[in-house]
């Protein structure tokens, strides 16, 4: 690997080698990450869909579970620099869905498909990370103002669902 490269997959992978049971540098940190379980306070989550609900879940996670074929979060708007994002990633498990998508909006925009892109999800009871590539998308540009993320897309088993645990902007 080159030199840095493992310092940078491990602090964006901590939790998950962490949990795994796999060697790290103790000197490493976590990266900053947005907690879904931070997002629900109390009994009251964050915006949602009609399409499913969020509540906490254990150790950290929030629990999501669909009863429609479009369940989303918004996460708060923090507006940022497009250019300084290269991936979103997001950590989560469930028993439902064929992707997940990611949306954003700038100032003054409404969440589309044209400001999305969806990436496979493989249900099971293992943790992954889903790797939203934004750089690359035409209309990944100027100013973000807010993401929202449709964790369990696709073809769904309504009541099914799964955990959530982090987002974090990769830059």
């Amino acid at each position: 690997m080159p030199p840095g490269a493992q310092a940078i997959l491990e602090a964006q992978l901590f939790e998950v080698l962490n949990d795994s049971g796999y060697e790290r540098d103790d000197a490493t940190a976590p990266a900053p990450s947005a907690y879904f379980a931070d997002l629900v306070v109390g009994d009251r989550p964050p915006p949602c869909s009609q399409e499913g609900e969020m509540k906490p879940g254990l150790g950290g996670t929030a629990e999501v579970r669909v009863n429609g074929e479009d369940f989303w979060v918004e996460l708060p708007e923090e507006e940022f620099d497009a250019t300084a994002v290269r991936e979103v990633w997001v950590c989560l498990r469930g028993d439902t869905g064929t992707h997940s998508s990611l949306f954003w909006r700038g100032p003054g925009e409404r969440f589309g498909e044209p400001r999305c892109l969806h990436v496979p999800f493989h249900p099971g009871p293992h943790w992954q990370v889903v790797r939203f590539q934004v750089a690359g998308h035409p209309h990944w540009n100027g100013t973000v103002r807010q993401l929202r993320f449709d964790p369990f897309n696709g073809t769904i088993s309504p009541g099914a669902g799964g955990e959530l645990r982090w987002l974090r902007r990769v830059e």
